[in-house]
């Protein structure tokens, strides 16, 4: 959705403006019924709307009142004119109910605009079938024909403005049967009957018919209010659920994070949301930053919410800046937001992390999505422990434990991969290295010595191929790298420069066995082997005991610090 601009909105007004007016003397002189003694009547009606619209429901961002049953009996009764005036003010109660915000005052002359073209609309179809605004109980086949045709063009009409306004001002595209649309269907089977019991109630027996049937009306509104919030509540928990499933599937920790913010965003009225982790050391470590397309750039130097949970354990709401500036003076108060709410994430009664989302319009966040994201963070914090241990036991069991490089086995898995998948025409090399003299060494010096040199070499070796190729031990004092698309020049030229980077390398053994407790250097010499695919091997997978042919035939038996590739088997 694309908010509007300062000239959409002042726009807007401008369009109220010159409309409303223009619409009130159009409804006044064209639809003029005589109202002179009934100001009595009119201000019990005019309570009667505004009662039901203290009740009011917020789907999908709309704002559905139940006034309709009531705005139809005053249409009927006083005619256009004041249908309008008291279904703009009825307006004007809905909004200040769901707390518009000094930002949103621009909903004001959009929806009494709204409320006019609808109402000039059904007006005009109620006389186009012959509807009359004569006092007297319904019986002509022709009234009852306007009234449903009113209601329906009222309803009709609601629906098309709404998504003309949808998708060429706000520029979102809006389901034609949404939640909305639904419960508004629903409202409407409703508000024709009970409205008709109000008209044929008035007529009969005057005033006394409004709070008559217009409490019971009142609690009607009520009654929906607290069905479409049982309704809204399951559905939150019900998503809320299949979210945690999706979650808990996940054994990657990163894609544990995009599912979450991904679905959050989608169930939470959010414009920005960060998403941390705790540290070891007790600090906040942001790994995620989520900002609506829509709203303004959130610069954040110090996140004092989330240091507060993460101080207190407890969660923080708060529906307004007035309300969080008083509890955090020092708080950056030109944040361009409202309505903050921040939940730990926590994992076997230990905080491991802190959501806190925000929004720029005030009472967004009730207690409701509180425990919503409560919910959402225990799967999350659930799902995110899972996924680091599931990547800490693949770690172990894909990596050997001295060097930290990849073992053979996680090497061989990778290097058949990708022979399935490589295409005859890609030139891949293999290299087999071996430590020259490494028995002497671990002899002389210990085997925690050797394993000193081992643990260098490995991080030389990383440094020196990067992500190249795949490096791995292949077992004692062996090693082995795998570089895809590699011809056999570039991979020879790669091993003698790896072999000289070696051999000038100064290498330092602290666990040595000799009686001097400090540090010594000594300096190794590597022999390697190289073969490539596809010119010496049809199968990738053979690389690697034709690398290691080479490795012994042409470079160990010629001298050592040397390197050999097969089948020339001259060293180089």
């Amino acid at each position: 959705m694309q908010k509007l601009s300062k000239r959409m909105k002042l726009n807007l007004w401008l369009v109220w403006l010159v409309l409303w007016p223009i619409s009130l003397w159009f409804s006044y002189t064209y639809y003029y019924i005589n109202i002179s003694g009934e100001a009595w009547n009119i201000i019990l009606f005019a309570l009667l709307m505004g009662a039901v619209a203290l009740f009011p429901m917020t789907v999908n961002q709309q704002n559905v009142f139940f006034v309709n049953g009531v705005s139809l009996v005053v249409f009927i009764l006083f005619g256009l004119f004041v249908e309008i005036v008291l279904s703009s003010l009825t307006l004007l109660i809905v909004l200040a109910r769901v707390g518009t915000g000094k930002k949103d005052i621009y909903r004001i002359p959009l929806n009494i605009i709204l409320i006019t073209i609808g109402s000039i609309g059904a007006a005009t179809v109620y006389n186009l079938l012959g509807g009359t605004h004569m006092a007297q109980s319904l019986g002509a086949f022709q009234e009852w024909t306007a009234i449903f045709g009113y209601a329906i063009t009222v309803f009709v009409l609601n629906q098309v403005l709404i998504s003309i306004l949808d998708l060429v001002v706000l520029k979102q595209k809006r389901k034609i049967f949404d939640d909305g649309m639904r419960w508004e269907s629903v409202y409407s089977l409703l508000y024709i009957p009970i409205g008709l019991i109000i008209y044929i109630m008035y007529v009969e027996i005057g005033w006394i018919a409004i709070p008559l049937v217009g409490i019971p009306y009142t609690f009607i509104s009520v009654i929906f209010l607290l069905l479409y919030s049982y309704y809204h509540v399951n559905d939150l928990l019900e998503k809320t659920g299949d979210i945690g499933h999706r979650l808990t599937k996940r054994l990657d920790t990163n894609a544990v994070y995009d599912v979450f913010v991904q679905e959050m965003k989608e169930l939470l009225p959010i414009d920005h949301a960060c998403i941390y982790q705790v540290t070891d050391e007790k600090h906040l470590k942001r790994i995620r930053y989520y900002q609506d397309n829509t709203a303004i750039p959130l610069e954040i130097s110090k996140d004092v919410f989330s240091e507060e949970v993460l101080k207190t354990g407890d969660s923080l709401l708060f529906k307004s800046k007035k309300e969080w500036t008083k509890s955090y003076p020092k708080a950056d108060t030109s944040l361009p937001i409202e309505s903050v709410l921040a939940v730990p994430v926590l994992y076997d009664d230990a905080i491991v992390g802190i959501v806190t989302v925000f929004s720029a319009k005030p009472k967004t966040f009730e207690t409701l999505h509180k425990r919503i994201l409560d919910i959402l963070n225990n799967y999350l914090g659930v799902a995110a422990e899972n996924a680091q241990s599931y990547n800490k036991k693949k770690q172990l069991s894909e990596r050997d434990g001295l060097t930290g490089l990849y073992n053979y086995r996680h090497f061989s898995n990778q290097l058949s991969q990708y022979a399935v998948k490589v295409d005859p025409n890609t030139t891949c090399s293999l290299l087999v290295l071996d430590l020259d003299h490494f028995k002497p060494i671990n002899d002389q010096f210990g085997h925690e010595a050797g394993n000193d040199i081992l643990q260098q070499l490995a991080r030389i070796m990383e440094a020196f191929i990067g992500k190249d190729g795949l490096v791995a031990r292949y077992g004692g004092e062996e090693f082995v790298v795998f570089m895809p698309e590699t011809s056999l020049e570039q991979a020879r030229d790669q091993a003698d420069r790896l072999r000289m980077l070696i051999a000038n390398t100064v290498f330092v053994m602290t666990n040595h066995i000799l009686n001097d407790s400090g540090p010594l250097k000594i300096q190794v010499t590597v022999s390697i082997g190289v073969a490539a695919f596809p010119d010496h091997c049809d199968d990738l997978t053979t690389l690697v005991r034709f690398a290691d042919s080479a490795l012994y035939t042409g470079a160990k038996e010629t001298g050592r610090n040397k390197i050999a590739v097969f089948q020339q088997l001259q060293p180089v």
